[in-house]
């Protein structure tokens, strides 16, 4: 399962960078698919289980990227020469940007999966 999913990351991702072996190797990736299936309804999905989790995986690698501190923003820019760092505006919405995986990701557990009844102490 885990090597269809990098795959299918590598291959969404690639505008995002996700496709770059050497910044994103496998282990690493394979270390946000664990993350994401912990969340991901996976036995309910069927067949499209697999793009489901790498959509909600990519989604949490880019968010992972763009998070907002509660002091300020994420890192903007960075300069190693005589040491410049410059941080996006607290308050941005940094988070909209991981919409166009989260997006598909929630239409495809929205048109696969179902509200099952609750069952209580088996009655």
């Amino acid at each position: 399962m885990s090597a269809a999913i990098v795959s299918i990351i590598r291959r969404i991702g690639a505008a995002d960078g996700f496709n770059d072996v050497t910044a994103y190797p496998d282990l690493t990736i394979e270390e946000w698919i664990t993350d994401a299936l912990q969340d991901v309804p996976v036995a309910r999905l069927g067949v499209r289980a697999d793009r489901a989790v790498a959509y909600y995986t990519a989604h949490l690698m880019l968010q992972s990227g763009s998070s907002v501190s509660s002091t300020g923003g994420g890192v903007k820019r960075q300069k190693a020469g005589d040491v410049e760092i410059e941080y996006h505006a607290a308050g941005s919405n940094m988070l909209a940007i991981s919409d166009k995986y989260y997006e598909t990701y929630l239409q495809l557990i929205k048109t696969n999966t179902r509200m099952s009844p609750i069952v209580l102490n088996g009655l």
